[in-house]
């Protein structure tokens, strides 16, 4: 058993894991981690399980004093990370004793930084699952995000081999096309909107979160239908058309049907390259077959 303090919290800061898959006809996103590739590095380099929890950062670094040794691993979005003022490296496994601190500031190339222990991480469970669904209250510490003075724990329950203890990565988060597919509307764009779609860079706005981000372009699409007859199923990594022309891409924790257009939709993999991305940022699509 191991224990660690939150003494700053940062911004958003939560324990996830790769969310409650096969629940969506009951109105439940998938949720977990944002960057599943970042996640499931500390988890390989742990020899932990990949569906184990971890904990996610977004945007600015905790400090989290550990009660307890740990061997840790931090992935995803550089921080600076520190104990002691000495740096921390990325993607590598590393002893952290009894009273160590742990910290970091903003996020440097990227929007999200992973925190795994190697361990299990205790958290509540619903529907399988201990990824942090705020809405419902689901996973994590009593449903909540991470706050000053929680207690996170883990256990002892690791593999018997260590297959990686450091994996080297390229900088993934320097090319800005994301590539898409054709969603089931697709053709209720017009035919100027259709290449406009991929030729029109697209604002990451301040409307995003974990559910979904508002896309703005300075030049709207036009599609002859701007609503569905009915609702239909949704899933992270749908493209969505607005009624004024702007796009809304949903992610972890959006909502399981909707009723705009869904005119184009990213793989998981380019889901979670766009969740590294930066507000701020302009992205722009490169179309499938």
């Amino acid at each position: 058993m191991g224990k660690l303090k939150v003494i700053k919290p940062g911004i958003l800061l939560s324990i996830q894991d790769t969310g409650r898959n096969g629940y969506a006809f009951y109105a439940s996103p998938i949720s977990g981690v944002m960057d599943g590739q970042a996640a499931q590095m500390a988890q390989l380099i742990l020899s932990n399980d990949l569906d184990w929890p971890i904990i996610e950062c977004t945007s600015i670094a905790p400090q989290l004093e550990f009660i307890d040794d740990a061997i840790i691993a931090l992935t995803g979005a550089n921080a600076r990370w520190s104990i002691d003022n000495n740096l921390v490296p990325l993607n590598k496994r590393v002893k952290v004793s009894s009273g160590d601190v742990l910290k970091g500031g903003p996020m440097i190339d990227g929007l999200r930084s992973y925190i795994g222990i190697q361990g299990k991480i205790k958290a509540q469970n619903h529907l399988g699952s201990t990824a942090t669904y705020l809405p419902a209250k689901w996973g994590g510490i009593n449903g909540q995000y991470l706050r000053k003075n929680d207690i996170v724990e883990w256990v002892s329950d690791t593999k018997a081999f260590d297959a990686f203890t450091e994996i080297e990565i390229q900088n993934w988060n320097k090319q800005f096309k994301l590539n898409i597919f054709k969603g089931p509307e697709y053709d209720w764009l017009s035919d100027s909107s259709k290449l406009l779609l991929t030729q029109n860079k697209y604002l990451i706005t301040n409307a995003t979160n974990r559910m979904g981000s508002k896309l703005k372009s300075d030049t709207p699409l036009e599609a002859f239908k701007t609503e569905l007859d009915k609702s239909a199923p949704t899933f992270p990594g749908t493209i969505q058309l607005l009624p004024n022309g702007q796009l809304i891409l949903l992610l972890q924790d959006g909502q399981t049907t909707g009723g705009y257009p869904r005119i184009a939709y990213m793989t998981e993999e380019e889901t979670w390259r766009f969740n590294q991305m930066k507000i701020g940022t302009r992205i722009n699509f490169q179309m499938h077959p």
